[in-house]
Order: C-alpha cells, then structure tokens, then sequence
C-alpha cells in the first residue's frame, strides 16, 4: 500500500530506471528541470544486471550512448554488459541523478493539473511524467515453474532459475535451457564455453545464430543437444516432458533455465488506461504487434519484417509529444525495436520527451509520418557527438586494468615476465596508434585531475576545429582499451 503521508513534490517525475529513464534524467538537469526516478529494481539498470556476467552485447556503444557523452569500451564491436554499466554509473554521478528503488508506479492520477504517481513507498505530486519502463521479463507458464518461486524453485527435482548471473552456477550438472531467441543462444554459448554439455529446446526452428560454425562446434564438441519444434512443455520428476513430431519426449535434467525473452508489461498498460493515457483498443493493438525479431525467426525477410512491425504498431506521437493530462511516454512502447538499435531509439525518445515538456520545438524528422516510421528515419542518422559543454567537464583517466573498471596491484614492472616496449605509452592500447602528435601529451595528461577543457588549453586549442580533432583522438583512445574517463568533481550539468 502507499504510504499515508502527504506526497512529496517535484517538476519532473521519471518512472523507470533503465537507459531510457536515466536520459530522460539526464537531459531534465540539462534543462534545469528538478527531478526524480522511480525504479522497481533495487537499484538503476536492474533489467541490464540481470544479464549474463560478462555477456558480450550485439548493441554498439553509440546505442546506449547518453548526450553523445563517450561510452569507453576495450573493443567497439564487441561492447559488454560491464562496459555499459561503468558507464551508465558514471553518466548518473555526472548529472547527480535522483533515484529512488523498490518504487514501481502502480498508479497515475491526474488531478488539478498535476499528476499524483502512486508507489509503494511513498508519493509523488509532478507537473509532469515521463513513463520510459515498459517492459518485464517474460515469466514462465506454470507447467514450468513452481508458482510459488521467485527467481529460483525445485519442481519434481528439477530446480528452475530464472535468472542466471553465472554459467558456473550449473557446472557439473544436467541443465536444460528452454528458448530460441538471443537470450537462449547467450546462455547455452555461456553454458557450453565452461565445458558443459546442454540441452536447448525450442518451440520453433532455431534462428541463424544457432547454425554459426563456432556455435554449432560448441554443442558437438561438448556433447549437447538441441530439440526443435517442441511443444507441450512440461516439468515432470527428474527432467522436462514434451511433444515433438515424432511423439512424446523426455530429457533428463536437474536445472532448467527459460530463456523466454521480454514483453510488454500488462500491469504498466493497465495503469496507462486508467490513467486515460491510451485506450484499450491500442493495447490490444501493442500485445498483438509482433516485432521484427520475432516475425524474422518465423522465416520472414528482414526487410519485410520491419515494414510489416511498422504498419502494425500503434501510433503514440502525441504520448510523445504534447502528452496527455501531463503525462508523456517515452522507451520502447513507442516503436518497433530491434537487436542493434532499440536502445538508442528508446533513449532518443526520452530526451525529445523532456525537451517537449521544457517546451521545445519537435525535431524536424517527426515533420510527417506516423511516430514508428519517424524514429525508424532517425536511427539511419550518424549518432551525434557530445556538445562541448558536456565533454570538456569529464576528466579521462588511463586505465589501470584489462577490466577497465578496476585498479590491478600488482605493478606490470614486478612481473618475472615482463612485457615488450608498447607503442603510444599505454599498455593497454589494442589499436595501431594514433598519427597525431599530441598522443603522448593527451596520455600524460589523463590522470583523472585534468578535463577535456583543461587538455584544450594546455594544448593551446581554442577553436571548435582543434576542438573537434581532440575529441577524435579521445574517441579513438577511449574505443580502444587506452582511457576511460571520470565525471567532473562538482557534478554540474547544465544546458
């Protein structure tokens, strides 16, 4: 139940804590406008730390990039869930971003002009919302999981775990993975590259990244099994029952992970009807809108899958821009998504959201069109660089391990073996270096107590081309493993 004492006020109330809710954030301390974030998780990024330890991402880092603010990475093409947390961690210390965890919204009012948002701890009275969290973990039906279990059950001596952080966790045992989407194919790869044999099993043909060489040489050489076109799944003692073409089959198990992908959260589109933001004719229209993803495992062309999700999903330009009753909607609801770049079309939606409320003009690409053919138009474009504003307040700083967001001990000089000379003053450095000759100054600058400014002027760069070409060289450094970079010490954005 909320609580009984009056609702704390704020301009700005931002429901969800993801990537999407912390732009929303972000860009609302750029406008000046005072706000705060509700999160259900226990903390900001929950769906993003459910992911699998070290789990390689097929986004790029330009696609959860924030403002154009730089997202370090040890390699561009292959961007990591620790990498986006490091920096999603740091873009929320930048902006000295308000969050509040454990508060899912489970109410909108509109009353008086102003909106009172309903959380289990407490409530909030805004000017305005922004609802960026739309979707949940699809859970597993009953015949696979205990009901009564939260994130881990045992079901006639099977255990069922929904999230699993660490392959090693199955380690030595029978696990059965239950799914043919990416997140199936990220755990049995992660399962399998322990030396763990698997099984997966799909309800349909499993897609082109199960039928790779490296994937399709993990599940021969450890000894795994792959089981398509099942259906009637069930838990039964010591194992998973199903049906198949040729009959009833059974493998036997002792762990079972679902890997069932993400949905729209029904509990989110009920509190968006009663709150008179859509209708129920439109959420019957985004439950039954398939996304290109899945229209394109079911055998459709990519292009033809796009331009179907395009003409199926429901047009909310108006929930973006304008809002109704106060209330704007942001994130993934609002298009069609897709592996590469949802993310970034999410993040983009919430920051045009803001600047709506801060009273801006609408961006020139949603002129025609309906809204998913519009943002579809704007991920075709080169993703924007950070304002000088931003960028000259962050501090980079060389990292000091492979992992980039830790500090290693033990110095490289006390290793017995010690490593060969390596060009441009950074040991770490995974790139040709750089032909610029100011590298070896940039590097022996980037301490963590200098800023981008602070290396302008001692580099003597006060136009916005000496500007754009040292931005260039930090891009190139901070793609490739040489430098990471620290939010400015009083944490002032401003526009």
């Amino acid at each position: 139940m909320a609580s009984a004492q009056a609702p704390s006020e704020v301009p700005l109330v931002v429901v969800g804590g993801g990537p999407t809710g912390i732009a929303a954030l972000f860009e609302a301390r750029r406008e000046g406008i005072e706000a705060v974030g509700l999160e259900a998780g226990p903390g900001p990024t929950t769906s993003i730390r459910e992911y699998l330890n070290g789990l390689v991402l097929i986004s790029r880092p330009t696609d959860y990039e924030i403002a154009g603010i730089p997202l370090d990475t040890r390699d561009p093409n292959q961007l990591t869930r620790e990498e986006v947390l490091h920096y999603l961690g740091r873009v929320i210390n930048y902006g000295s971003i308000g969050l509040r965890f454990h508060a899912p919204a489970l109410e909108l009012v509109p009353q008086d002009g102003r909106v009172l948002v309903r959380t289990p701890v407490g409530d909030w009275l805004a000017r305005d919302v922004v609802v960026t969290a739309w979707y949940r973990r699809r859970r597993p039906p009953p015949s696979l999981a205990d009901p009564a279990s939260r994130g881990a059950g045992l079901k006639g001596g099977v255990e069922v775990i929904e999230i699993l952080h660490d392959p090693v966790a199955v380690a030595g045992r029978r696990p059965v993975i239950v799914g043919g989407g990416m997140s199936a194919f990220e755990h049995a790869t992660g399962v399998m590259m322990h030396g763990q044999p698997v099984t997966i099993v799909a309800r349909h043909r499993l897609p082109g990244a199960f039928r790779t060489p490296h994937f399709e040489t993990l599940v021969r050489d450890t000894g795994s099994r792959i089981v398509e076109g099942a259906t009637d799944l069930a838990l039964a003692e010591g194992g998973l029952a199903y049906r198949a073409g040729d009959g009833a089959g059974f493998v036997a198990c002792d762990v079972l992970i679902p890997c069932l992908g993400h949905e729209v959260d029904p509990d989110v589109l009920a509190m968006l009807v009663a709150a008179g933001l859509v209708t129920e004719g439109e959420v019957a229209q985004v439950m039954a809108s398939p996304t290109p993803d899945t229209m394109i495992r079911h055998g459709r062309s990519v292009p033809d899958a796009i331009q179907a999700a395009l003409a199926a999903w429901p047009d909310f330009r108006t929930r973006l821009l304008g809002g109704v009753n106060g209330i704007h909607l942001a994130g993934g609801g609002l298009h069609i998504g897709g592996a590469h770049s949802g993310v970034r079309v999410s993040i983009n939606t919430a920051v045009v959201a803001v600047r709506d409320i801060a009273g801006h003009p609408p961006p020139d690409y949603m002129a025609t069109g309906p809204l998913p053919v519009a943002l579809a138009r704007w991920v075709q474009l080169p993703p924007p660089e950070a304002p000088w504003d931003l960028l000259r307040a962050i501090r980079p700083i060389r990292i000091a391990a492979w992992t980039r967001t830790n500090m290693a001990m033990r110095s490289r000089d006390s290793f017995e073996a010690k490593p060969q000379p390596v060009a441009a003053g950074s040991p770490f450095l995974l790139a040709p270096k750089p032909e610029d000759p100011r590298l070896d100054q940039v590097l022996a600058m980037a301490d963590g107590s200098v800023s981008v400014g602070g290396m302008a002027e001692r580099l003597g760069i006060a136009d916005d081309r000496g500007r754009r070409e040292l931005t260039r060289l930090l891009r190139y450094l901070w793609w490739n493993n040489a430098l990471t970079w620290l939010p400015p010490l009083d944490q002032r954005v401003s526009g």
